[in-house]
């Protein structure tokens, strides 16, 4: 049978702790019914006073809290705005930065491939002069091109050689005058480069301003938060121990009866 007499302590020992939570809530909202209806006791003055101190440190902290939160919100918006504005500016800076990049690169590119032709021409134009130097000697080698036909050779020769003389002059005075443009188009190029960098910089500088911001106003609202709870806390014993000297006196004021009776 010792399970049973286990059982009914353990019964028993459930029961007294119920009955005990239900008379600290009861007695919490008798004392909480007479401070909202200002009923003090007899002997409640200390309490009382502890009360007003409490209640009021609750509503300094509850309207912290409220203001807190709508200093969140706006802090939220704008960095919302602020993150979108920075993104149609950086948006229209990499525009910016991709036409004047190929601007630069085409001309460039025309620029590379005329430089290419240039040297090209010029080692034709070499090989032409060996080979009328060759061609124009008294006694030419028997296996030189053209020994047969040395003027018909010469004169071909020279005819390519004049074509390409004047190819050349205008390749050269291509490069000589498109080389202003050029270093215009890297100029302006490199100035959008740093101008978007710099924008790059600039926004993630103010969006981490306002990012401490929020962490800032979050934790000042945690700790807002832990002194309500705190101050609730306070409250609630409070209200236990006024409810406690009103229990002792029997206070059955007609105020705090049917404020009892609304709970």
């Amino acid at each position: 049978m010792e399970w049973k007499r286990k059982w009914s302590r353990h019964k028993l020992s459930r029961q007294l702790v119920k009955g005990k939570a239900r008379r600290v809530e009861l007695l919490t909202a008798v004392g909480q019914a007479a401070w909202n209806n200002g009923i003090p006791s007899s002997a409640s003055d200390a309490v009382w006073d502890r009360l007003t101190a409490l209640s009021g440190q609750s509503g300094t902290v509850t309207e912290g809290i409220r203001q807190k939160e709508s200093i969140l919100q706006e802090q939220k918006e704008a960095y919302q705005k602020a993150e979108t504005q920075w993104n149609e500016t950086l948006r229209e800076a990499s525009e910016a930065r991709l036409g004047r990049q190929k601007a630069y690169d085409l001309v460039h590119q025309t620029v590379l491939e005329q430089q290419d032709a240039g040297r090209t021409t010029r080692s034709r134009l070499d090989a032409i002069q060996k080979e009328l130097a060759i061609l124009r000697d008294p006694k030419p080698p028997s296996d030189a091109p053209g020994a047969s036909d040395p003027a018909q050779r010469i004169a071909t020769l020279e005819q390519e050689n004049q074509q390409l003389s004047d190819y050349l002059a205008q390749v050269e005075s291509y490069l000589n005058g498109v080389q202003p443009e050029v270093t215009t188009l890297l100029e302006r190029l490199e100035k959008a480069i740093v101008h978007h960098n710099q924008l790059s910089e600039q926004k993630q500088a103010d969006l981490s301003a306002l990012e401490k911001s929020i962490t800032e106003t979050k934790q000042q609202l945690r700790d807002l938060s832990g002194q309500q709870q705190d101050l609730t806390g306070r409250l609630s014993g409070a209200y236990m121990e006024l409810g406690q000297l009103v229990a002792t006196e029997g206070s059955t004021a007609p105020p705090l009866q049917e404020s009892l009776g609304q709970r």
